[in-house]
């Protein structure tokens, strides 16, 4: 019964894929060589948005999380959606971190195949977190019939309740990757005092987390420039973070905690 789950989904994620491969190559008409990211970055989207919905509970490593062997190590734990997070950083691990906007020619093949496309996919999953699930709908009921970046560009700026500059000028163009540590500077009678060191896309929103028990209790949205944090010691948390989850790529998330 457990290998016929897994044929199902794997018979799922592949129809999965060839239908929205089909209609979105057939209706977004963009230059598959320069604006490659939002294609490809669309179809990853569709792939984590699914995994949300449907299979929310179900782990990147399948039926291998049971074996002792993997138990104690962190990849046993990760979700589906974060193995796609996995993969995008792998290029940063790699030291071959190459902007989204790379023209698709220019690519090394690891990137082309599966960095690139990763990376776009959360870059659209992180766009959604960040203006609201009602905004991003209506970029993707409008999006099909666009032929250009800059209109795709313009239609999310519309969208967007939010000033969402900084993903375009810095996000897609950066030419290194994103790293972040969370440092506490000093603590008063009722707060704690944080500081945010930012190395690249220094003017990006980033989400801070309240995790207790490993478990997310609340989220905010901080200001693209942010960098010091107040945290009322009687909040609710075991501990804080930054860029936690699905979020940006980074060199090391160790830190943001």
């Amino acid at each position: 019964k457990s290998q016929k789950r897994i044929d199902e989904l794997t018979n799922e994620i592949k129809l999965l894929k060839a239908f929205a491969n089909n209609y979105i190559d057939s209706n977004l008409i963009l230059d598959q060589r320069n604006e490659h990211w939002i294609i490809e970055g669309l179809h990853v989207y569709l792939a984590i948005k699914y995994m949300e919905t449907f299979y929310p509970d179900k782990k990147f490593v399948g039926r291998l999380q049971t074996m002792k062997l993997l138990q104690p190590y962190a990849v046993s734990k990760l979700s589906f959606n974060e193995g796609f997070q996995v993969f995008a950083e792998q290029m940063l691990r790699a030291n071959n971190y190459q902007p989204l906007n790379t023209p698709k020619i220019d690519l090394i093949r690891f990137n082309e195949r599966i960095g690139s496309p990763y990376m776009a996919g959360l870059a659209f999953r992180y766009l959604e977190s960040y203006i609201g699930t009602g905004a991003f709908e209506k970029v993707l009921k409008n999006i099909l019939p666009l032929t250009s970046a800059a209109a795709v560009e313009a239609l999310i700026q519309a969208a967007s309740p939010k000033d969402i500059r900084g993903f375009f000028t810095i996000y897609l163009k950066k030419n290194r990757p994103l790293d972040l540590k969370l440092k506490r500077l000093s603590s008063t009678a009722s707060d704690y005092r944080f500081e945010i060191q930012r190395q690249g896309f220094e003017a990006l929103p980033l989400k801070l987390d309240y995790l207790k028990k490993k478990k997310t209790t609340k989220s905010q949205w901080l200001a693209p420039n942010a960098t010091v944090l107040n945290i009322p010691k009687k909040v609710d948390a075991d501990y804080i973070a930054i860029n936690t989850a699905l979020g940006l790529h980074e060199v090391n998330k160790r830190k943001n905690r």
